[in-house]
Formats: structure tokens, C-alpha cells, sequence
């Protein structure tokens, strides 16, 4: 057996466990090459709207936590906002438990919608929907899946929240937890950048 085809196969047996997993589940993310490619599609999943609370037992990863942790341990808040994906929240009430604040849950601060996509691998959807795979390659900002959303409704539903916020908390120092999207969105907002232009960054945990 070639090393190339002992990989393909951790690779398929990690997709068949993720195959088990349902929204709302709490995971226990290991460590080892099987589960490194478990955690790379269960990312996908998750991009695409999957709802699962992971507990990593991966230094890494926990490290990634705490480095979150001691950077804002000095940043004073007086109010916190989340998306009300358990993947957000649950990093909000981390942060905002110590300081005694509430987190206010904001359904509109979501990962972008990709309607009937969701809950299918990019490989999947690919196959399934290969006349329209290579528009959400090109990162169209008019293009939308079947029954989800364009990058500029996107765009316009968090620059909605993010004002609604802001309004709503005059000359407060607002902390809010959301997604990979959202925050790439908001960096959009702040610096001005099209949507079709390739961020400069990329937008990792913890970030």
C-alpha cells in the first residue's frame, strides 16, 4: 500500500464519521492523521452551516483559545455580541462570563446562507450542482446558490447588524463574536474593499 492511497483512505474514513454527525452534536476533536482530516471536512461542514460545539483535545488548537483568552484578559467591554451559532456563542459566554455581562444573541451576525448547499461537502456539491460550482468559485458577488443568499445580500445583512449595534451602543466598547464570513465582510466594511477581491489575510480560529 502506497502512502498516497493509506492517506485516501484515513481521508474516506474520516469522511464516513462525519457522515454521523448532525447539528447540534458536541465533538471531541482529536489528534493523529485520520482526525486531522476529519477536523479539514468537518470545517467544511461547518462553513456551509453545520451547528456543533467541538471540544479540542489538540494543544494546538486549545492553545489557540488561551492566546485568545490572554489578549483581550485586559480589554474592558461593556456589552457582547453573538452570532447564536453554539460555534460563536459559546466562545461570547467565555469571554463574557468573567466580566459579569450578558451575550446578546444576534441571529442576523450568521455565516453567509448557502440554502440547499448546506450540509454537503464542497466535493458534493461539485458533482451534484457542477453547472454552478465554478460561479461560487469565481467569488461572483451576484451569485447565489439555490435558496441561499449573494455575497451582497450578505454583505448588506451584517452591515445592517453591525449598525443596528453601534446605534444601539453609543460611545460603548462593543466585543463581537461571529464567523469567518461575517469578519471578513466587517473587514471589508472598514477598509473599503470590494467584494471580489481575495482577502489579504486569511481568518483563522481565535482570530
Amino acid at each position: 500500500m502506497t502512502i498516497t492511497s493509506a492517506d485516501a483512505m484515513k481521508r474516506e474514513a474520516a469522511g464516513r464519521a462525519l457522515a454521523h454527525v448532525t447539528s447540534g452534536m458536541r465533538l471531541g476533536l482529536g489528534t493523529g492523521s485520520t482526525a486531522a482530516h476529519f477536523v479539514d471536512l468537518l470545517g467544511v461542514r461547518v462553513r456551509e452551516g453545520l451547528d456543533v460545539l467541538c471540544v479540542p483535545t489538540s494543544e494546538r488548537t486549545r492553545a489557540q483559545a488561551q492566546a485568545l483568552a490572554k489578549e483581550l484578559a485586559n480589554a474592558a467591554f461593556d456589552c457582547v455580541y453573538s452570532s447564536d451559532l453554539s460555534r460563536a456563542s459559546v466562545t461570547a459566554e467565555a469571554l463574557a462570563g468573567p466580566r459579569g455581562l450578558p451575550v446578546v444573541q444576534c441571529p442576523d451576525l450568521r455565516e453567509k446562507s448557502d440554502g440547499v448547499w448546506q450540509g454537503h461537502t464542497h466535493a458534493e456539491v461539485q458533482v451534484i450542482y457542477e453547472d454552478l460550482y465554478p460561479h461560487y468559485l469565481s467569488r461572483d458577488p451576484g451569485f447565489a446558490a439555490p435558496e441561499g443568499e449573494t455575497l451582497y445580500a450578505f454583505r448588506d445583512r451584517i452591515a445592517a447588524a453591525l449598525t443596528r449595534i453601534a446605534r444601539e451602543n453609543p460611545g460603548r466598547s462593543i466585543l463581537v463574536v461571529a464567523h469567518a464570513g461575517v469578519l471578513d465582510i466587517a473587514w471589508r466594511l472598514a477598509t473599503g474593499a470590494e467584494l471580489s477581491v481575495k482577502r489579504e489575510h486569511p481568518v483563522l480560529n481565535a482570530t
